[in-house]
């Protein structure tokens, strides 16, 4: 990734930056060019890419971009031969793709790692005319030979892409055999993304026999953004992504509030101190929050945020996406269920819990707050985490195994494989077994208990429960039907489905798998939340800690009492 790809993800996110470095690569050759349109054009915002993709204005936000561009084609070769046959001339075999088994077909050609997005996500005819180049000489340029990859050495252009964007502009890419393998050289601009640089009238060529328009500048205004999107341009020449607008007065992002064509920059510049949430201001330091424009008396939140009482305390939690604002009052209700789990807490324990642990009733009733306003963070976050899990995600299969080890413990205890000749002879007595189970010489259930190397015989389990080759071939059984015998990694297995659908069991899976996802949506925020602490141990403090060790120190309650008081 160049500089300036990073200074595009920085400011506008890493959608925005893949959409730039899919759409502008020619632009992105002309080092800061596209950046400075973006910064001189477009407030900062990590949502503008994903509003570009919801609403298809793809075509829109590029003829934007080219709008602030001066593009000509200077002295272009005016020829009569089609681009099959320059491309002849020039040492390579054209290719026109027009389905994804046409593109599928060009991956042979590509290194492990180095294979085109095109190539490996697939679905680039639906926004892209798309061709391939690859040399007469192609079996003769092996990849080991060229230990410094440059964009256009042998092997970097032994296989080239050349697609053009579809729609009334058609912007051009040159993509080369190495991808981004290449280091600060944008592979997606090879030649330059001149055609000129491969062969003289190609440009032509290409635009006379696809009615191509490659570069054309119509200078397109960006009505789209004031159509189509939330976005308003100010004074300063920028348009501003606004969540609200009210009375002519736009709520934008960043704590950005544009009135009258100017941009109000106070509660921006103090971040630390002010968060905008449409047309309200919290104020961090005042433990307030205030109208930015209107009678606040009259305002039916600020209205019921007054009947509640006073702020007593305004937390933050950020991450990349949201921010949560937890806002609390000095509520006569919460404060007894602190106060009386608290008490109930102090009771609970001995005199030596109490002298050992330091605990005061200002020091329990302070680790209730705490945990309470942990709580509700914990609460906001998985509140729309409502998933969908279906009988068969959540199903549940009840089955017979008899178990073939084909490993053993040594002396020390660690396990150990059998040699080749004592697995195959396992596995031989596996296939006996399973003969003698077919021909139902002895009831399944007798043969586990006279072969299987586990004392288990039943079990129930569910997807993702169990290795992968013993999943796949259990859930494909019938009732009562048979496995063959399964390799495990420890061994070998013969399977018996007693029944392939437990409801109880898959019910109660149903309620576990939807607790998962709460607590995988929780941990996801929560690491993005770690990640933006800044972390010191301090080893003098940590090495002063002492483990309490004493028998008399053994209560567990604090968890089970705050569940009476606050749920």
């Amino acid at each position: 990734m160049n500089n300036e790809l990073k200074q595009i993800k920085k400011i506008y996110g890493e959608e925005m930056m893949h959409l730039c470095r899919e759409m502008f690569p020619s632009l992105l050759e002309k080092e800061g060019l596209l950046l400075s349109i973006l910064e001189n054009n477009l407030a900062p915002t990590h949502s503008f890419a994903d509003d570009i993709k919801e609403h298809n204005l793809y075509e829109e936000f590029k003829d934007w971009i080219y709008s602030f561009v001066d593009v000509e084609k200077k002295d272009m070769v005016v020829t009569e031969k089609t681009p099959f046959e320059l491309m002849d001339e020039a040492g390579y075999t054209l290719y026109e793709c027009k389905t994804e088994e046409d593109i599928q077909s060009f991956r042979k050609y590509y290194a492990d790692g180095e294979v085109l997005c095109t190539i490996y996500n697939g679905g680039r005819l639906n926004r892209c005319h798309v061709f391939f180049d690859v040399k007469k000489n192609i079996d003769e340029i092996k990849r080991e030979n060229f230990t410094n990859p440059q964009r256009e050495d042998e092997y970097g252009t032994s296989v080239i892409s050349i697609q053009f964007s579809r729609g009334k502009i058609n912007d051009l890419s040159i993509k080369n055999r190495y991808n981004h393998t290449i280091k600060n050289n944008n592979p997606d601009a090879t030649f330059s993304n001149n055609l000129e640089n491969i062969i003289p009238g190609l440009t032509y060529s290409f635009e006379k026999y696809y009615g191509l328009n490659i570069n054309q500048n119509t200078n397109r205004e960006s009505v789209f953004l004031t159509d189509n999107l939330s976005y308003v341009k100010s004074n300063d020449g920028k348009y501003y992504r606004y969540n609200l607008e009210i009375g002519g007065i736009y709520y934008c992002e960043n704590n950005i509030i544009v009135q009258d064509g100017d941009v109000i920059t106070k509660y921006r510049d103090n971040p630390e101190r002010y968060i905008l949430i449409d047309q309200y201001v919290v104020d961090l330091k005042e433990k307030d929050i205030i109208l930015f424009n209107g009678d606040v008396n009259k305002d039916a939140f600020i209205k019921s945020i007054s009947d509640v009482g006073t702020v007593k305390r305004i937390n933050i939690l950020k991450d990349k996406d949201k921010r949560i604002i937890l806002i609390q009052y000095d509520s006569n209700d919460e404060e007894k269920k602190i106060q009386n789990a608290g008490e109930a807490f102090l009771g609970s324990l001995n005199e030596t819990e109490v002298e050992m642990l330091g605990l005061t009733e200002a020091v329990v009733d302070n680790m209730y707050t705490e945990y309470a306003l942990a709580d509700k963070v914990y609460r906001e976050i998985i509140a729309d985490v409502n998933p969908e899990i279906s009988d068969d995600e959540a199903r549940i299969i009840r089955v017979q195994v008899i178990f073939f080890s084909t490993t053993m413990k040594d002396g020390a205890g660690r396990r150990v494989d059998y040699t080749g000749r004592e697995k195959e002879t396992v596995y031989q007595t596996a296939l006996s077994v399973k003969e003698m189970a077919d021909g139902g010489e002895k009831n399944f259930e007798d043969l586990a208990v006279q072969y299987s190397d586990d004392t288990e015989i039943t079990f129930s389990f569910g997807k993702n429960e169990v290795e992968k080759s013993i999943e796949d071939a259990a859930f494909n059984l019938a009732n009562g039907e048979i496995s063959d015998v399964i390799q495990g990694e420890n061994g070998y297995y013969i399977i018996r489905c007693i029944s392939t659908f437990d409801r109880e069991e898959t019910d109660a899976n149903k309620l576990k798998l939807v607790e998962q996802r709460k607590d995988e949506a929780f941990g996801a925020e929560y690491d993005i939340f770690v990640q933006g602490l800044v972390r010191n141990l301090n080893e003098e403090l940590w090495n002063s800690i002492v483990m309490i060790r004493d028998e008399k120190v053994k209560t567990s309650d604090f968890f089970e009492v705050y569940s009476k008081y606050f749920e």
